[in-house]
Order: C-alpha cells, then sequence, then structure tokens
C-alpha cells in the first residue's frame, strides 16, 4: 500500500471512496499484524483533515476516535498522533451550530506537552491562535498567530512555513491589520490549488480594505478562476462576499 497518496491530487485530498478502500485493506491488515496499525490510524486521520478542509463536521471524530484508538504507543507515532488530535479539536469548535473555539484551546494545549517537530508545533500554535481570536482573545490570537511563523521559520517544512504566514496574515486581517497582513502575506504558491486560493482570497481582502480596488479585484478574479479549475467550491463563499464589497 502506497502511503505518499494521501495528497496526491492537486485540487484536494483523496476522494472518500478512496479513503474507504485504503481504509478496508489496513484494516484487514491490521486485524493480522500490530504492526500495521500505526497505518492504520495514519489512513483515518487523514481522512478526518479531509473532511475538515470541506468542513463535514460531523464526520470527524469517528475517524479521530479510531485513530486514536489504535495508537497504543504513542510515543512511536507522535505524528499520526498529533494529526488526530488537531483534528479532534477543530471537530469540537465547529461541529455544533455555534463555534466553541474554548474546546478546542483545551484540547490542542495537552498536545503542546507531547514531543513533536517543529512543523506540528506550529501547526498547533496556528490553531490555537484560530481559536484564541474565535472565543474574543484577539491580542492572545495574533500572539500564538506571530508565534507560530516563528518556529515554522526555525526548522518546519518551506510549506508549513507558508501555510503559517497565510494564517497569520489572515488573522490580522481580520483584526482589521490590512496594512500588517500584506507585509506578511505570502506570494501565492503550493501544492494545491486551494492554498493558492485562499492567499489570493486574502490578498484581494487585505488590498479591498485599504482601498485599492484595482488590485483587490484583481486578485479575485485569480482566485475566483482557481476556484472554477480545481472545483474549490467551499471557497465560493468567501469569494462572493468579497466581490459584494468592491
Amino acid at each position: 500500500m502506497r502511503l505518499d497518496v494521501f495528497h496526491d491530487d492537486p485540487g484536494g485530498p483523496l476522494s472518500d471512496l478512496q479513503f474507504v478502500m485504503m481504509e478496508r485493506e489496513a484494516w484487514i491488515w491490521a486485524a493480522r499484524e500490530a504492526a500495521a496499525r500505526p497505518m492504520l490510524a495514519k489512513i483515518y486521520a487523514y481522512h478526518a483533515e479531509a473532511h475538515c478542509q470541506t468542513q463535514r463536521w460531523p464526520e470527524v471524530p469517528p475517524l479521530t476516535r479510531r485513530a486514536l484508538t489504535l495508537l497504543s504507543q504513542p510515543e512511536h507515532t507522535p505524528d499520526i498522533l498529533l494529526r488526530a488530535r488537531l483534528m479532534q479539536a477543530a471537530a469540537a469548535v465547529f461541529e455544533g451550530y455555534l463555534a466553541a473555539p474554548e474546546r478546542g484551546l483545551r484540547l490542542l494545549k495537552r498536545c503542546m506537552q507531547l514531543s513533536a517537530g517543529p512543523e506540528y508545533i506550529a501547526w498547533i500554535l496556528a490553531d490555537m491562535a484560530q481559536y484564541a481570536a474565535l472565543s474574543g482573545q484577539e491580542t492572545a490570537g495574533l500572539r500564538l498567530g506571530k508565534q507560530a511563523c516563528e518556529v515554522a521559520r526555525g526548522g518546519a517544512t518551506e510549506y508549513e512555513w507558508y501555510l503559517r504566514w497565510r494564517d497569520y496574515a489572515r488573522l490580522l486581517l481580520e483584526a482589521g491589520q490590512a496594512e500588517a497582513a500584506l507585509m506578511v502575506l505570502p506570494v501565492p504558491a503550493g501544492v494545491y490549488g486551494r492554498d493558492v486560493a485562499e492567499v489570493m482570497l486574502l490578498y484581494a481582502g487585505a488590498y479591498g480594505q485599504v482601498g485599492n480596488r484595482s488590485e483587490a479585484h484583481d486578485w479575485l478574479q485569480r482566485a475566483l478562476d482557481l476556484i472554477a479549475t480545481h472545483g474549490l467550491e467551499r471557497l465560493r463563499p468567501k469569494a462572493d462576499a468579497l466581490a459584494g464589497q468592491f
């Protein structure tokens, strides 16, 4: 079984059917050999992440529970454990009628006690920053967001660095600091169309806030083209909202 296919589609993650087929194959193997359980847990964790990306929140908790149940020796599989915990926290925040950021913060604070590389530390800090901002702790959110960028710059992959600066720029923009957001927004790039489109939408929003309608419109149009090309319908409401502003 290939383990490098979780995100091999430039438009996004694997389909539900692909995940289910992989889960079935790995489950049969794990039922025979305990050594295969971390692999099955990894598939469950990535499947949960795919549902988070499409905001299918009720689908996430069962997958994270299965992943975490399989990880009886988390010290041997910290990355899988942390990915599952991150998805568990996201679902705890967003699966209800109203966002509950305090739940996510509580879960992720526990994760900070686990051993992890800079990629996961930066990711945890970035999600904590988002939840802090959602709970009204704007200053704390910006501080955590900047800390996530510093951790990523200190040893994470280039892709992780890109994501963390994107997240920090979003926090600045939501705090009304558009000029600061433009200073830190990364150049739109990445493996997946959604990553590029999301950054383009942030550029459009930031230029709109500072009153540069021409730049805002250009960035929005580029984002709309990518949304159409890659079928990124979950981004369309944000794009439509921006279009209504200018």
